[in-house]
């Protein structure tokens, strides 16, 4: 396509020129439910983003790459240590969120808290075959006591709230 645009350039002077492009690509930041298959930008000049999928049992969060533990307690929208909790199937899962962002369970300490629910997860159902870990979006897994609402929560209204510009001062 460039070549045909740019006839004047050679092949070679077209890809040397792409090994030195800086190319990025950003994306507004929308509101999705697959339910309506809507999209539509909230007020450009604060973004908030919420990528929701109509799931049995209700919505769940889809994830949403570049957020990290640690820029929740950076933003003290986490106070470590923050207790973490599941119920699945039938077994009372913890875990906790520790000041430099890592999560606590079972005794070893994981990056994310998908990782950390993959764990939790594999320590019930086992790992799938071919797999060492049950894929899992921790994020949605793990629970914790919001102070705000008084009720159990995921973890994900954190995210969400961060992710809006929101933080606990």
């Amino acid at each position: 396509m460039l070549r045909k645009r740019t006839p004047e350039l050679a092949p070679s002077e077209i890809r040397e020129s792409l090994k030195r492009a800086d190319i990025r690509i950003d994306f507004p930041v929308v509101s999705v439910s697959s339910q309506s298959l809507a999209t539509e930008v909230e007020d450009e000049s604060s973004p908030t983003v919420k990528v929701v999928e109509e799931a049995e049992g209700g919505k769940k969060t889809l994830n949403i790459p570049g957020v990290q533990v640690s820029d929740l307690t950076r933003t003290n929208l986490v106070e470590p240590p923050l207790q973490l909790e599941k119920f699945y199937q039938g077994t009372h899962l913890e875990a906790e969120i520790r000041s430099d962002g890592t999560i606590i369970f079972d005794g070893e300490t994981y990056r994310s808290l998908s990782s950390a629910a993959a764990y939790a997860r594999k320590s019930i159902i086992g790992a799938p075959e071919g797999r060492k870990y049950p894929q899992t979006n921790g994020w949605v897994f793990w629970k914790y006591h919001d102070l705000e609402t008084g009720r159990l929560e995921e973890i994900d209204v954190l995210r969400q709230r961060y992710l809006n510009g929101r933080s606990r001062s």
